[in-house]
């Protein structure tokens, strides 16, 4: 009996193993948020992209602009505040997520920068803009002015915390710039990363998304992130992952799945931790394109690589094509302004990008362009010299041959007829 048991239980284990799908391997096109931007700072290369630059809402991404602005804007860490009824009765309000510091308790502005990162709370954000501006609208327009700075030229932020507002929004790629420039913060970085925090007053123990998540996904890759949610935005996140020995800006937007995107991180560093290595995709002098503008003097723009560009690609990929995008809408363009991306296809694929910033200005641009122009036509005036020279002496040649010909036919007639 025991080994008839023994024979159904293995039968049913290989079964069951039958239909358990095995190397199931991630791509990232199996990504189902709407909004996808990988971005590795360190080469300037965007890894992938899907609506990158297609208009999203925030959420809560807000906040990491919310606790750059307040971080820029406040000198001593230390002093304390009063977590005001107001501040709470804002976020419950609008059905936000709150500190947990207590109504009318006293903790320090760092202690609001930390809850505000870690734990989201809407409240710790009105403490930060009225602490710093005297109100939220001051606020924002810190926060505007800042987004403007950065190049984070398709966000409008109406609030400081991410509450749904049609007029508040931002696109992936813009989020990234943010991280990227905040990171370079050190007291922002330190936010940003934590994984715990312990306010001042020892009251209150705070912790990041990664650890919440930590039991249910992988989230060792995740050194930071900022997460949110609303109705219309859905679940995002902003976060800086360990992919082998570089680090990459994730932002992942209008997921339909609680936390999933923590695996997508997890998922994203795995997928480019290995078989990278750098490759030339451009050489000095390379032409790439036109950028069209609307200035009212000058409308083109000849792009040209000005150095020997690499980005990391997969090893196995030889073939490949390189394509310069110009962005849109330009008006003029100056010495360091980002006017397009360079794009790396394999077939009809799209595998990497990567920023292309103006190396001189539109004004530049055109006195070369006539310096190019000047030169052609000397050239061209040296090779109609020397065509005329060729044809000069040519027909000189010729005439010299023909008239050494009737000469000789002369003296042969007058020899002919001494003879006779």
């Amino acid at each position: 009996m025991l080994k008839k048991v023994t024979c159904l239980l293995t039968s049913l284990l290989c079964c069951m193993a039958l239909m358990t799908p095995v190397d199931a391997t991630f791509q990232m096109s199996s990504i189902q948020a709407e909004h996808v931007f990988v971005y590795n700072s360190a080469y300037n290369e965007v890894l992938y992209e899907k609506n990158g630059y297609s208009k999203m809402y925030p959420a809560s991404l807000t906040k990491m602009m919310t606790i750059l602005v307040a971080i820029e804007n406040i000198d001593d860490y230390s002093k304390k505040i009063v977590n005001k009824t107001e501040y709470i009765k804002y976020g419950l309000d609008n059905h936000l997520t709150l500190s947990g510091y207590a109504e009318n308790d006293e903790v320090t502005l760092q202690d609001m920068l930390y809850a505000a990162m870690l734990k989201s709370g809407a409240d710790a954000c009105i403490a930060l803009a009225t602490t710093v501006s005297g109100s939220e609208e001051a606020f924002v327009e810190k926060m505007n002015a800042k987004a403007k700075e950065i190049g984070m030229n398709h966000t409008v932020f109406k609030n400081c915390t991410g509450v749904h507002n049609d007029g508040h929004y931002s696109t992936a790629y813009d989020l990234s710039r943010l991280v990227e420039y905040a990171l370079s913060n050190d007291m922002f970085k330190k936010i940003y990363t934590a994984s715990k925090y312990t306010s001042s007053n020892k009251k209150y123990k705070l912790s990041s998304a990664k650890v919440r998540y930590s039991k249910k996904y992988d989230t060792t890759n995740i050194l930071g992130s900022k997460t949110g949610f609303t109705d219309e935005a859905m679940y995002c996140i902003a976060s800086l992952v360990q992919s082998g020995n570089q680090q990459l800006i994730v932002i992942i937007g209008k997921d339909d799945v609680k936390g999933r995107y923590m695996q997508y991180c997890s998922e994203i560093a795995k997928y480019y931790q290995s078989g990278l290595v750098k490759k030339r995709i451009t050489f000095i002098g390379k032409r790439l394109g036109t950028v069209q503008t609307s200035g009212k003097l000058f409308h083109t723009y000849r792009v040209r690589s000005y150095k020997n560009n690499t980005v990391l690609l997969p090893d196995t990929v030889d073939d490949f094509t390189v394509k310069f995008v110009a962005k849109e809408g330009i008006e003029t363009i100056e010495k360091g302004d980002y006017i397009g991306d360079l794009v790396v296809y394999q077939g009809k694929k799209r595998i990497v990008s990567q920023k292309y910033f103006a190396p001189y200005s539109m004004t530049f641009s055109c006195a070369l362009d006539m310096f190019y122009v000047v030169i052609q036509v000397i050239i061209l005036l040296i090779v109609l010299l020397y065509v005329a020279r060729f044809i000069y002496r040519t027909q000189r040649h010729i005439k010299r041959k023909k008239r050494q010909k009737l000469i000789r036919e002369a003296k042969q007639l007058a020899a002919g007829k001494r003879g006779s």
